[in-house]
């Protein structure tokens, strides 16, 4: 029997995040099954934290501060972005292989685009 995604965001401490809300809230909106969840997770338990996750259910998440470099030294793949940035803010599973991303860029410049649109004139 095939359970429900999950993904969560990581960090601490992470209670503060918003991720949980505004993913629960498109799962619902959208009718998709699947949960979005938050741990606390202590520094220098980062990579015990992040192999475990698909034995829990979960296909991936969110590092939040202060784990994205922990994180990063953690994945067994890196985007060329992660390996740039030095760190990684999402992770997913492939092939049992833990893989690293960084959106921090691209999320900032899209959010600049959005609010200040000459700001690269």
């Amino acid at each position: 029997m095939s359970h429900p995604p999950k993904a969560l965001i990581i960090g601490r401490p992470v209670k503060h995040a918003r991720s949980p809300l505004i993913h629960q809230f498109w799962l619902r909106e959208l009718g998709l099954e699947g949960s979005y969840e938050r741990q606390e997770v202590m520094p220098g338990a980062v990579a015990a934290v992040l192999r475990e996750l698909p034995a829990q259910g979960f296909r991936g998440g969110n590092i939040t501060v202060p784990h994205k470099e922990e994180a990063f030294a953690a994945c067994d793949v890196l985007s060329d972005v992660a390996k740039a940035a030095g760190a990684v803010n999402t992770v997913w599973f492939e092939a049992g292989r833990l893989c690293g991303d960084n959106t921090d860029g691209t999320g900032f410049v899209a959010h600049l685009d959005q609010t200040h649109p000459e700001w690269d004139a």
